[in-house]
């Protein structure tokens, strides 16, 4: 049983400690592959893979906010973020639907090696566009989290979803760990059974 070559492209790289956080281009919008007969997006995929090996799974969408992949993530998500925070003297509350707090979390949860966790972050030009975004208690603008040693430190992977490949390098520069999403439609194998190592 195989993924789709992108999937074991990012796996591989991961595998091989090339980074912890990735940016997707391509075909991550319309991309499908074909799964037992069913047509599933890049999301889709990402979502089957990350799960197999994740305690905490978490898609954030700039115009949705953060949700996960099951309530036992969530509740897992907020107890991290919640113990760390108390740790770091972080009192102050954070309101989720504020793309300033989503990031403190995830930034948080992500960088914090108790677990291991996975984000998606889709519509990644959005996040370029605001790179050098201070965001409060002091974690560091998204143009600092690739190779950031506190993200390296861990486990856990972060995931850029991005169309507009141009605009995300000019954000959060060409030093990314890039892969290409096919725009093509593809059958592939079932992956139910396919664990990551």
């Amino acid at each position: 049983m195989s993924w789709p070559p992108f999937i074991e492209e990012l796996r591989r790289r991961y595998r091989a400690d090339e980074a912890n956080l990735f940016l997707l281009h391509g075909g991550v919008a319309e991309g499908r592959w074909d799964i037992g007969g069913q047509a599933v997006d890049c999301l889709t995929l990402l979502v089957r893979m990350l799960v197999q090996t994740r305690e905490v799974l978490g898609v954030f969408d700039p115009g949705v906010g953060l949700t996960f992949s099951t309530l036992e993530d969530e509740l897992r998500f907020h107890r991290i973020v919640a113990a760390r925070r108390t740790l770091d003297n972080q009192t102050r509350a954070l309101d989720l639907d504020q793309l300033e707090d989503a990031l403190v979390a995830i930034w948080t949860a992500v960088t914090t090696a108790t677990t291991r966790q996975a984000f998606v972050i889709l519509h990644a030009e959005r996040l370029a566009a605001r790179s050098r975004l201070k965001l409060p208690d002091g974690v560091p603008a998204p143009v600092d989290w690739a190779g950031h040693p506190d993200l390296r430190a861990t486990d856990n992977a972060l995931l850029l979803l991005a169309d507009d490949l141009p605009a995300v390098r000019t954000g959060l520069g060409s030093g990314l760990a890039e892969v290409t999403v096919p725009a093509d439609s593809v059958e592939v194998e079932d992956t139910e059974s396919v664990v990551e190592e």
